[in-house]
């Protein structure tokens, strides 16, 4: 007899977790036309920088976001695109808000840029705190 109860009781849990803690995520996608000979120029204060070259004609950035709090880390976040003359930046700031700062609110918070760029493209990317 304790084994359904406890069998019904799981699954109400997990049911109740899903409808009360949605998934929590977002992207950010952006495409900038390029040329081989161009530069890339990535700072952001957290997050993985993951950049592969090839036969591409853009630089294409794919910036995303997932854990907790998703909502309230997107509007926070001052990111920012700018592109002149074959030259991409890209710039994240955490801001200064407190609620986040410290190392153990971010261990279940993660941010990646997947960027793609033509051929012959230099790079300087700057991270701190993620790894290239």
């Amino acid at each position: 007899m304790k084994r359904p109860v406890c069998a019904l009781v799981f699954c109400g849990a997990l049911l109740w977790s899903s409808a009360v803690l949605p998934a929590a995520d977002f992207t950010v996608d952006r495409s900038f036309p390029a040329a081989p000979g161009g530069k890339l120029v990535v700072k952001t204060d957290f997050g993985r920088i993951s950049l592969r070259g090839g036969a591409y004609e853009a630089v294409d950035i794919l910036v995303s976001y997932s854990g907790r709090d998703s909502q309230r880390v997107q509007d926070a976040l001052q990111l920012e695109f700018d592109s002149r003359r074959n030259e991409v930046r890209v710039t994240l700031d955490m801001g200064s808000s407190s609620w986040w700062s410290g190392w153990f609110g971010w261990s279940k918070r993660r941010l990646e840029f997947d960027i793609s760029v033509p051929e012959q493209f230099d790079a300087d990317l700057k991270t701190s705190g993620g790894s290239i």
